[in-house]
């Protein structure tokens, strides 16, 4: 009995060993068939890279889609590049309403930040694989921040998404002084960001993020990596302009791990480069109802989410540092850019003459009396902190120092001043914001002015009726010329444009002929797809345009634009020549203009009860020659004696006597 009983448990232990000789070696097996399916997908990943080499490294870079241009200010400080896969469309989202949210009650981020997504090509098969790239495309158009490169969206293929990235930076966002990359699920507080990189000089070469992480053994071995260490980008990586630039000129001439913190970091021990370890960075954390309002959180990603969720949202909505005046707002949801609700396709409007008096009566209402009183306080406000003189002077110069343009008094004065009229935000000087959706664009419309005063009104009434319809925060500023010399439009759409600055960071601006009516909602007045010409016909011309280059009328530049072709030229004195001027400048800094087509753009007249401006004879000789004055006849040598500005209940008026300027113009 005792020697079956040994038998027995001999058996028993010889079939344990069998099990776990065998679960061993499986285990093995799989690890070396792990070990060389990555070995084989870097090498299809390395030979996609080459065959993708023309594409991802060509000038235009629009391997799939067109690829966006950056659409914060020329003092851009941070540059965001979230990685997403095609099939994310809510988190990108969550993403972009989150940014928005922060920049509605911060003025840093919205002015500093500038956010795209980096995907590749959808990793189904099939009628769903062109489904999502047929929404992506789509979404790509409406946001225009979304790059997009030439190969699967798959974990071994992220050193090429990070590449895709650095190359559109290296392009197309020249003036950022940091770039943060992260996923599309962790949160950044951009305002923290910004102060935290406040105390790093982007001229060296820094890497920062949150913790050092220990590369595995398995894949050291595998890529002979002598580097033990790698910069996790688990809870978002910053680097510098110029650890970009480094990355960008050195990737050719390196193996391509396929995992780009490892791959960043290889980069790194090889040049020495400063790490800078951050203990905001927090990665993954409990999600705990006061972790959005801890000073020292910079980004986070939270384990547990509610459902119908995502913490973009909730950070975007509660945080207490982020709470200001915003009581008249109770916007929680970015407003559309398309499919907008309530758009007329054909706007029906009475052209004859009307008084300012009837549209403000029209606009306001029983409320007219609030708003005037309202708009001549904060003149008076405004005009007693101005300094009063007939001296000319040179505008504050925003090209080398625009943290300090812009009177912060002006805005002071606004931010105190307002009234709900309807679903918008009223300020006096014509200035009106969505109340019930965080506006996506804030555009101002400048009017180079001189005794159209049938004209003006009409063109405020039907403009603020399809600006408010389009859901957009508009502002209205009159530049108008006061003296006798020839009208000098380019010179007025200069001082209109700074001093529209002092009021607000406008996101864009659009030049707009004080006689032009559009015809339809749809004429989209934001600011995607700038520079823009927003005239496709008009009924003096019945229905077309006099030539197809032609750039007058209804222009529009993002500030940043405007700022890069140096503004308008100042020596066009009498009628014409300016406007194809303004489209050589655009062509010549090698921006795409874009225009609107068929009854989208159409616009009727009103009619003149005035002199027209007289031709300007030397205006043939002026556009042969304009490349001599680009970088010296525009915003950079613009002078003008202080205006009056006057804060009207409609617009904003800027009264101002302008001199011819000496400018070398000889061939």
């Amino acid at each position: 009995m005792a020697r079956q009983t040994k038998f027995v448990k001999n058996m028993l232990a010889i079939v344990v060993l069998v099990a776990i000789l065998r679960g061993v070696g499986y285990y093995l097996e799989t690890v070396i068939k792990r070990h060389a399916c990555i070995k084989d997908s870097l090498q299809k990943s390395t030979k996609s890279l080459q065959n993708v080499n023309d594409i991802l490294f060509a000038q235009t870079l629009d391997a799939v889609i067109p690829l966006p241009e950056c659409r914060a200010g020329i003092g851009e400080s941070v540059l965001s590049v979230i990685a997403s896969s095609p099939e994310s469309f809510d988190s990108r989202m969550a993403v972009r309403k989150a940014l928005i949210a922060e920049g509605r009650v911060s003025e840093a981020v919205k002015s500093s930040v500038c956010l795209v997504f980096v995907l590749g090509l959808p990793t189904t098969e099939g009628k769903n694989a062109s489904m999502i790239q047929e929404m992506v495309m789509k979404e790509s158009q409406r946001y225009q921040d979304v790059i997009q490169g030439q190969f699967l969206d798959t974990n071994l293929n992220s050193t090429l998404k990070f590449l895709m990235s650095v190359k559109w930076v290296h392009s197309r966002a020249s003036q950022a002084k940091f770039i943060f990359f992260g996923d599309d699920d962790l949160h950044v507080f951009y305002e923290r960001l910004l102060v935290l990189l406040r105390k790093v000089k982007p001229e060296n070469v820094v890497i920062l993020q949150g913790k050092l992480a220990h590369v595995p053994k398995s894949v050291q071995q595998m890529f002979n990596l002598s580097y033990h260490q790698f910069c996790s980008s688990e809870a978002g990586l910053v680097l510098t302009k110029k650890a970009t630039e480094r990355i960008f000129q050195v990737s050719w001439n390196m193996t391509l791990i396929p995992f780009p913190d490892i791959f960043i970091g290889t980069i790194a021990q090889h040049y020495n480069w400063t790490v800078l370890d951050r203990d905001g960075f927090m990665g993954d954390i409990e999600l705990k109802s006061d972790v959005c309002t801890v000073s020292h959180v910079i980004t986070f990603r939270p384990r547990v989410i509610g459902k119908n969720n995502t913490i973009h949202s909730i950070c975007a909505t509660h945080p207490k540092d982020m709470v200001k005046k915003t009581e008249w707002f109770n916007a929680t949801s970015a407003c559309p850019e398309f499919d907008i609700p309530g758009l007329l396709r054909e706007r029906k409007f009475n052209l004859s003459e009307v008084s300012l008096d009837e549209v403000e009566q029209i606009l306001f209402g029983d409320r007219l009396k609030d708003a005037k009183r309202l708009a001549e306080k904060t003149t008076h406000l405004i005009n007693n902190n101005r300094v009063s003189s007939n001296k000319t002077f040179v505008p504050c110069n925003y090209l080398t120092s625009s943290d300090q343009c812009g009177n912060k008094y002006y805005k002071k004065v606004l931010e105190s001043s307002g009234m709900v009229i309807n679903n918008y935000v009223y300020t006096p000087g014509g200035i009106w914001t969505p109340k019930e959706c965080f506006p996506r664009w804030k555009v101002a419309i400048v009017f180079p002015y001189r005794d159209r005063a049938f004209h003006l009104p009409i063109i405020i009434r039907e403009l603020t009726t399809m600006l408010q319809h389009q859901k957009l925060e508009f502002g209205f500023y009159v530049a108008e010329q006061a003296n006798d010399l020839n009208f000098n439009r380019a010179m007025l759409m200069n001082v209109g444009f700074l001093e529209a600055l002092n009021f607000s960071k406008w996101d864009c601006f659009i030049f707009h002929d004080v006689d032009h009516v559009p015809l339809s909602d749809y004429n989209y007045y934001g600011c995607s797809g700038m520079p823009r010409h927003f005239l496709s016909g008009a009924d003096r011309w019945n229905y077309t345009i006099l030539y197809s280059t032609l750039f007058g009328g209804m222009t529009g530049l993002t500030r940043s634009q405007v700022f890069q072709i140096n503004g308008f030229p100042n020596v066009y004195w009498g009628w014409g020549g300016e406007d194809d001027e303004i489209r050589m400048r655009v062509k010549e800094a090698k921006l795409d203009i874009t225009r609107a087509k068929g009854p989208t753009g159409y616009y009727n007249c009103i009619k003149h009860h005035h002199h027209s401006a007289p031709h300007m004879p030397e205006r043939v000789h002026l556009l042969k020659h304009f490349k001599k004055r680009l970088h010296i006849d525009g915003l950079n040598n613009l002078q003008y004696r202080k205006p009056t500005i006057t804060l009207s209940v409609l617009y904003t008026n800027i009264s101002v006597d302008i001199q011819k300027l000496k400018v070398d113009v000889r061939p």
